[in-house]
């Protein structure tokens, strides 16, 4: 079975911006994942982490089984006293087996 492999998360045109951490979990059905808050999240009424939250893994070198379904889930730390901006994430992988 072919298995894909993370070997890169990182930001495209950072500006005062800096990826400080990226993970996968896997979410149970109909359970949203959106928040904005200070990183490491606990598990408040402002932020509920998903379920799974302490089953999550490093996003660079998970190896992904095909069908398997993941959310990347990442920090960012800004370094300006005003905006910090990116163009896009990039996730880089590799077939592997």
């Amino acid at each position: 079975m072919n298995l894909g492999t993370i070997t890169d998360v990182s930001l495209v045109h950072a500006e005062s911006l800096k990826l400080t951490e990226a993970v996968l979990v896997e979410l149970m059905p109909e359970e949203p994942l959106l928040g904005f808050g200070a990183w490491g999240p606990d598990d408040t009424p402002a932020l509920l982490l998903p379920e799974n939250w302490e089953e999550r893994i490093d996003a660079v070198h998970a190896k992904i089984k095909p069908k398997e379904e993941w959310n990347l889930v990442f920090a960012l730390t800004s370094s300006s006293p005003d905006t910090g901006s990116a163009d896009s994430i990039k996730k880089e992988y590799k077939d592997t087996e």
